[in-house]
């Protein structure tokens, strides 16, 4: 069995609001948080699609999608059912 070394970069250093790429250079995601009367942070491939995004919420839990799948409130520590 062969082994590969992924290098991924965030250009920007800042997590919510980043690019991620190849060590070619390659974008290959996008993360971005806007701010307003929600804040929410996305994960956006190549192809601009969503892969995932963030509803910070400051009294419940933050709300975290996952491409087409409904929406469900994060619980830190508890693994999904």
């Amino acid at each position: 069995m062969s082994e590969s070394i992924t290098t991924l970069t965030l250009i920007l250093d800042n997590p919510c609001n980043s690019t991620i790429s190849d060590a070619d250079g390659k974008a290959l995601y996008f993360v971005f948080t806007e701010h307003g009367a929600k804040t929410t942070t996305q994960v956006r491939n190549a192809d601009n699609e969503v892969l995932a995004s963030l509803e910070w919420r400051d009294v419940l839990p933050d709300r975290v999608v996952l491409g087409a799948l409904p929406q469900s409130p994060y619980m830190s520590g508890c693994a999904p059912a």
